[in-house]
């Protein structure tokens, strides 16, 4: 019924819609994917305006961020890399200390006896377990994951858009 209203309003007047064209961004035409419609109701181009578009897999991101988010965004994703940088050297250290304590080389350990795994593998969980850096790291790592998803851009994947209107 909705479709055969609108081929109707088609024939009785041609100039009821805009001609298909292919929408560009960042200097080129966006790529379809797949193909899914996927309409979306977003004020686009910022401007206050809503804007309905319709089509098949783009990537549009919506970046609503202010500057002071942007800023705080940069910071904990720069805290973020930093952490997990000293996780990696405290987990290096702790592996060889580890290796050391149980009489073990990196070169000797894979055709270790399981006793000599056991020992390599509790002295490394003590190790974790008596570094107060340690034991934060991971809270604090999950905090700054948490942090930095609440601070990016929305962003949804479409593709040619052959509805648009403007509300």
């Amino acid at each position: 019924m909705v479709l055969s209203l609108v081929t109707t309003s088609l024939l009785e007047n041609p100039s009821l819609f805009q001609a298909p064209f292919r929408v560009q961004a960042d200097g080129g035409y966006i790529q379809a994917e797949m193909c899914h419609a996927a309409p979306i109701y977003e004020d686009i181009d910022g401007d206050g305006v809503k804007e309905l578009l319709g089509g098949d897999l783009f990537y549009f991101q919506f970046d609503r961020r202010t500057e002071a988010q942007k800023t705080k965004l940069a910071s904990l994703e720069e805290e973020l890399a930093i952490l997990q940088r000293r996780i990696g050297e405290m987990e290096t250290e702790f592996a060889l200390k580890a290796l050391a304590n149980s009489g073990l080389t990196p070169e000797t350990r894979r055709g270790a006896s399981r006793e000599q795994l056991i020992k390599y593998g509790e002295s490394l969980d003590r190790s974790q377990k008596q570094s107060a850096e340690y034991q934060a790291a991971y809270p604090r790592q999950n905090e700054l994951f948490g942090a930095i998803r609440q601070l990016q851009p929305d962003a949804w994947r479409y593709g040619y858009v052959w509805v648009y209107l403007r509300h």
